[in-house]
């Protein structure tokens, strides 16, 4: 089962931002044997106070829930602004493979076809 832990960060002002940045390049996470698959950590481009980070994970765990790793990341950057955080299940995933573009139009068409 592949599902991800969002956690946004609204920082305070613009310096906390870079502060809540830098302290992600800085982690130095041990992972336990339950570890997550990747963390990515993205700059908003929209507003200048904005950080996400996406904990990537792919377990065979029944319920997704908050992890440990996510409520400690929580933890660390809530000193820098306001912070949510949020689990979401993958329900289907579309790659440059399996995207077949001709499908798309006839499914469109059909879906359009059917609306009168």
């Amino acid at each position: 089962m592949k599902w991800k832990e969002f956690i946004y960060v609204k920082t305070f002002d613009e310096d906390m931002k870079r502060r809540a940045v830098q302290a992600a390049v800085e982690l130095n996470l041990s992972f336990p044997d339950d570890a997550p698959d990747s963390i990515e950590v993205l700059d908003g481009n929209n507003l200048d106070t904005e950080v996400l980070i996406l904990v990537d994970w792919q377990t065979g765990r029944g319920k997704t829930a908050k992890t440990a790793i996510g409520v400690a990341l929580v933890r660390l950057f809530s000193e820098f602004g306001w912070v949510s955080h949020s689990v979401w299940e993958s329900r289907k995933t579309f790659d440059r493979k399996s995207w077949n573009r001709e499908s798309y139009e006839e499914k469109k068409e059909n879906h359009r076809a059917h609306m009168f």
